[in-house]
């Protein structure tokens, strides 16, 4: 290679080469791979599941369904919360690029669901109210735990 006043042998060149080549691996290139970034997301969910289905389990303790008060207490101070946390903590996963636009609807979908959830937890009680988020899960590559109410 040569420059004005300059001349570089062989071994600048494969420096060359070496420096785009680490320069371009650093820049994250397509963000993380499917299986890093499932894992990333499907592990928060599973932490925030099974938190969920322990308190669930507890109210649901001997075979009866929880009475209107202990419904709420269940959904104002385990589901809401933990779904919450979820999808602040799912918004620092980083999706690869052939999963973005999937994710981003997901998170968007989830998160509107979440506010009409706060406002009449009541909705939990039917399973249609949550189908759109969860194909949406599904889309994103993301396993059930990341699955939002019932079913």
């Amino acid at each position: 290679m040569r420059l004005p006043g300059r001349t570089f042998g062989r071994g600048a060149s494969r420096f060359s080469v070496a420096l785009i080549t680490s320069a371009a691996l650093l820049a994250g290139c397509g963000g993380p791979s499917v299986e890093t970034f499932t894992e990333q997301a499907n592990a928060i969910c599973t932490d925030h599941a099974a938190t969920i289905e322990a308190a669930a389990s507890e109210v649901l303790a001997g075979g009866q369904l929880p009475s209107p008060e202990e419904f709420g207490r269940l959904a104002q101070e385990t589901i809401i919360p933990e779904l919450t946390a979820q999808f602040e903590e799912l918004r620092d996963v980083q999706p690869p690029a052939e999963l973005a636009a999937e994710y981003e609807a997901f998170l968007t979908t989830g998160e509107e669901t979440l506010d009409e959830l706060r406002a009449d937890p009541s909705i939990l009680t039917d399973a249609t109210n949550f189908e759109e988020a969860n194909g949406q899960a599904d889309a994103a590559g993301l396993s059930g735990a990341c699955h939002i109410g019932p079913g």
